[in-house]
């Protein structure tokens, strides 16, 4: 298993495509949203946030962006359950 505490975004990016998904089931889910394409789910890792995006017609990961800015977290604003931010 990878160790995915102190990660930093670019070292998140470097990470194979399988390794990224791994960091995504072990970090805090946060929200999702759908579009007609697309269902993206926004998780937390230590101080940074990850989309992974999932084709909604063949359920597969199609690729993760990982961000640190606030503002890329408008999509979701007034949408996200911090209970589980709140027991870190």
């Amino acid at each position: 298993m990878l160790k995915f505490r102190s990660m930093t975004p670019y070292q998140f990016n470097a990470l194979h495509e399988l390794e990224q998904a791994e960091a995504d089931w072990n970090a805090v889910f946060m929200d999702n949203r759908l579009d007609d394409q697309r269902h993206t789910f926004l998780y937390q890792i230590e101080g940074f946030y990850v989309e992974a995006f999932y084709h909604r017609v063949h359920n597969e990961l199609v690729r993760c962006k990982s961000f640190s800015s606030i503002d890329q977290l408008l999509p979701y604003v007034g949408k996200i359950n911090i209970d589980a931010l709140l027991k870190l």
